[in-house]
């Protein structure tokens, strides 16, 4: 930990993620992070990296190049990976998104590659909150095998995620934490946006399929005098407030964002919301708002969400959309106990930080002593023509 000071901060936190794609979720990540630590250790200072690099007024925040990362990696007092979907090695994270240059293998580049780069410079390694794909290929298993044996501490956010890690992980145990965007309260974001009570719609062409059902919601909302506000959740996964104005007309209010802050508002206040998102519908919990959402969609990552209070089927909205948007209450015992456990959760983080160890070696040598195994098996298991490319960057499939 720095010493404290004038101009010194208490500690220095790299947080490496998806942070340079305009998605509302992974936004968010980085500013409950800052808030957590400073809340705890005052004074902590937190970069972010991505891919790319960006900066203010164009982006809602800082954020440092991931090549940036190993010329600087020993300042840091922790390395946070996450959180969100980011223990994975297919290719498609986002329509067009591929690291900015060849040698940068897609897409273990914003994940593995600083784990591996924390463990070299013998600075604590931090998963916090993480989703993990449930099947992980054989040579992305030997690799993170010896990553989580190595790391500091391992939270996911999910038991499919615990199980896929925990069979790697041996001895290491892998927690099991609430999305850390449920605590986004505590940043007091809800300032009032309007006179006139509004129900906030996911501007996603997933919704296309439950025309009925929105047309049906907007019909009770005129009678009611209601507003709707098309927001576009995750416009870099093809959210955009003209997808639905077929199925809205001209009545609705669109708007657009540049912070996620602007979005946490917006939720925040609404009497509703109606969408896909994951984190549209962890925020709106996390402020009381009851969330109108497909109970058909199958991903495994929004299951839970349909057992929670507050959340209702879009698809039987004639029977719930009454009772859902006039009756706002607070915000449910579970999402108070979700609370509870990320305050834990960011008291171990915390703890972490300011105890980082003063000695340096690296904790990678074991993995340095089995890759010539891993490479001899990969290249056995591999065609002529693909053999050789286990380490080879970002020459397949980052196009």
């Amino acid at each position: 930990m720095a010493a404290s000071g004038d101009n010194v901060p208490a500690a220095r936190v790299a947080m490496c993620g998806t942070f340079d794609v305009k998605n509302y979720g992974d936004l968010l990540f980085p500013l409950v992070l800052r808030h957590e630590l400073g809340q705890r250790v005052p004074g902590t200072e937190v970069e972010c990296f991505s891919y790319y690099e960006k900066m203010p007024p164009d982006w809602p925040f800082p954020v440092s190049p991931i090549s940036r990362l190993p010329d600087v990696v020993h300042s840091f007092d922790a390395v946070v990976i996450g959180g969100g979907h980011l223990i994975r090695f297919d290719k498609d994270v986002a329509a067009g998104y591929a690291p900015p240059s060849p040698e940068m293998h897609h897409p273990t580049s914003y994940w593995l590659f600083p784990a591996l780069l924390a463990l070299e410079a013998n600075v604590p390694l931090i998963w916090s909150a993480i989703g993990a794909s449930s099947e992980l290929p054989p040579w992305g298993c030997e690799l993170l095998r010896e990553v989580l044996r190595a790391s500091t501490y391992i939270s996911v956010r999910d038991d499919i995620s615990q199980k896929a890690l925990q069979e790697l992980a041996g001895d290491r145990e892998v927690l099991i934490v609430p999305d850390t965007v449920y605590g986004i309260r505590n940043l007091n974001l809800e300032k009032p946006t309007s006179v006139r009570p509004y129900v906030v719609i996911q501007a996603t062409p997933h919704l296309k399929p439950y025309a009925a059902s929105i047309r049906e919601l907007l019909l009770w909302l005129r009678t009611q005098q209601y507003e709707a506000v098309l927001l576009p959740i995750s416009p870099a996964l093809g959210d955009d407030p003209e997808i639905l104005k077929e199925i809205v007309g001209s009545g609705a209010v669109r708007r657009m964002w540049t912070d996620p802050a602007e979005v946490v508002t917006t939720i925040a206040n609404a009497a509703a919301v109606v969408g896909v998102s994951l984190h549209l519908s962890i925020t709106a919990l996390a402020f009381g708002v009851p969330v109108l959402r497909p109970f058909q969609n199958g991903l495994i990552k929004y299951q839970p969400l349909h057992d929670l209070p507050g959340v209702f089927p879009l698809e039987r909205v004639h029977d719930v959309i009454a009772n859902t948007i006039l009756n706002r209450g607070s915000r449910s015992a579970q999402i108070e106990g979700f609370c509870a456990a990320l305050a834990t959760h960011w008291e171990r983080v915390s703890a972490i930080v300011t105890t980082r160890p003063r000695t340096h070696y690296s904790r990678l040598a074991s993995l340095f002593q089995k890759l010539p195994f891993l490479l001899e098996k990969s290249s056995s298991q591999q065609p002529v023509a693909e053999r050789h490319s286990f380490f080879r960057w970002g020459q397949r499939g980052s196009k």
